[in-house]
């Protein structure tokens, strides 16, 4: 006796697998994993401190909460030769140039050791 699945019925249970597999991944959400940045220490350069601050937990949330409101950032840091720290500070802008009204500090040494971070005001 040959067993064979007709055409039509193979057709629907592949399109019923993957409406299944899209409400899956629909509802407990799917992320694909970023490509990880390897900082090298210590931290010498401006694109350096900004590139590394970009890898903070905190600091992907808020690009990523702005980010969805289509909005720019303007991204700076700068080295406290008294405080031996590096401060950056990531601001979203508007495509118009407008500067939101606040934005994320961090401040860490030369080795990646976070001093502190957090959202400020921009005024």
């Amino acid at each position: 006796m040959n067993k064979k699945i007709s055409f039509p019925i193979a057709i629907i249970i592949i399109v019923v697998c993957a409406v299944l597999a899209g409400l899956i991944v629909w509802q407990y959400g799917f992320t694909i994993k970023e490509k990880e940045i390897r900082a090298e220490f210590p931290i010498d350069s401006e694109e350096e401190a900004i590139a590394y601050a970009k890898t903070d937990p905190d600091v992907k949330e808020f690009i990523k909460g702005w980010s969805i409101k289509e909005f720019e950032e303007n991204s700076w840091a700068v080295w406290d030769p008294n405080r031996n720290i590096w401060e950056v500070g990531i601001n979203p802008i508007t495509e118009e140039g407008f500067h939101a009204e606040y934005l994320f500090v961090i401040h860490f040494k030369r080795d990646g050791t976070v001093i502190d971070k957090g959202v400020v005001s921009a005024a």
